[in-house]
């Protein structure tokens, strides 16, 4: 929370199909970040408190084999927000501005 990080993800598509589902979820009931994969495109959002929601999807499915998808969260502590980039196979795939995150965990204040 309120710090630049990335996640690396290694996915494979089979032959036969796309795929889609959740890769990483790091949410509870006040929001969070999800990296999935619908329809085959690699997507990204963030919610903030119910209120905001921020998405980046990738503008091409996932062609069959071997894939490296990345998310960058460059976070800007003067404004409590910051970039999201997401690459697909090195190449940067799509980009977005949150405009405001979580201070904390919504767990840590449990």
């Amino acid at each position: 929370m309120n710090r630049s990080h990335a996640v690396t993800a290694k996915l494979i598509v089979p032959i036969s199909g796309s795929i889609d589902g959740v890769v990483i979820d790091e949410t509870d009931v006040q929001g969070g970040w999800t990296l999935y994969v619908r329809n085959g495109k690699p997507a990204y959002v963030y919610r903030f408190i119910g209120v905001e929601s921020y998405k980046v999807t990738a503008a091409d499915p996932l062609p069959a084999g071997e894939h490296e998808v990345r998310l960058e969260v460059a976070y800007n502590d003067h404004d409590a927000g910051g970039i999201v980039t997401l690459f697909v196979d090195g190449a940067k795939a799509a980009s977005t501005r949150v405009r405001r995150t979580h201070a904390a965990p919504a767990f840590a204040h449990a």
